[in-house]
């Protein structure tokens, strides 16, 4: 007996490559020697016959050439984000080639291209935040914000990812300034002398000179009320 039922729920979107596949099959080459039957038993695409020894039936599928659970099992070990798209696009260009219905694989192959996409951005953040973690310079640190804010669209950023760099940014701003105004507090508890209490301030009106545009002129007039209480 034959079963037809493994063919049935994908014969509607296949019906056309699965006729391209039998315009290539001689029927009265199987009549003659029904050895050649044997190489459907050992197919892998096309008509694959499989024996069911339990129902007592030799099972009917048809596996289209595109094998698009490879693609996506392969886009998924894929770790350089310009790799991931260079792929995803050829094997889009590659898809929208065949002649036959391929609309459901490339909208596998899209939905595998995001999760994947937002798995190595989220990685790349990660990243950043330790690149972030180990600056102490205001400007650089900036510069790193501002070079993945521009190129954010290109990197794939999500609005949500856009937010969290934000956020990691603001972070780290905020830590230096409070690892700096710790720094102030202990040192105006233990400078005893006027002199070098002005030498001191005038190392930190420089710092927060050259950072005015990162510690805004609230956190300057905070630090310049400290030196005044320590005078």
């Amino acid at each position: 007996s034959l079963s037809f039922l493994e063919v049935i729920p994908n014969i509607g979107k296949r019906y056309e490559a699965l006729n391209d596949f039998l315009n290539g099959v001689e029927a009265e080459a199987l009549w003659e020697d029904p050895r050649h039957v044997d190489g459907f038993l050992d197919a892998e695409t096309g008509v694959v016959l499989r024996r069911d020894e339990h129902a007592r039936v030799l099972v009917l599928d048809f596996v289209d050439r595109v094998n698009i659970e490879k693609k996506v099992s392969y886009m998924a070990s894929i770790t350089n984000l310009d790799q991931l798209k260079n792929y995803f696009h050829s094997s889009l260009q590659s898809l929208r080639k065949i002649p036959f219905y391929t609309d459901d694989y490339e909208l596998d192959l899209e939905r595998a291209f995001e999760h994947r996409l937002e798995e190595i951005t989220d990685l790349i953040l990660a990243q950043v935040k330790k690149q972030m973690e180990l600056l102490d310079d205001f400007t650089e640190i900036h510069g790193l914000y501002t070079d993945l804010t521009e190129r954010s669209l290109d990197i794939g950023f999500t609005e949500e990812q856009r937010s969290k760099l934000r956020d990691l940014y603001e972070l780290r701003k905020d830590d230096l300034k409070r690892l700096k105004l710790e720094e102030i507090d202990r040192l105006l508890e233990s400078i005893q002398d006027p002199q070098e209490l002005r030498d001191y301030w005038e190392s930190v009106k420089w710092y927060l000179y050259n950072n005015r545009p990162f510690l805004g002129k609230e956190y300057e007039n905070m630090i310049a009320r400290k030196f005044d209480k320590a005078m």
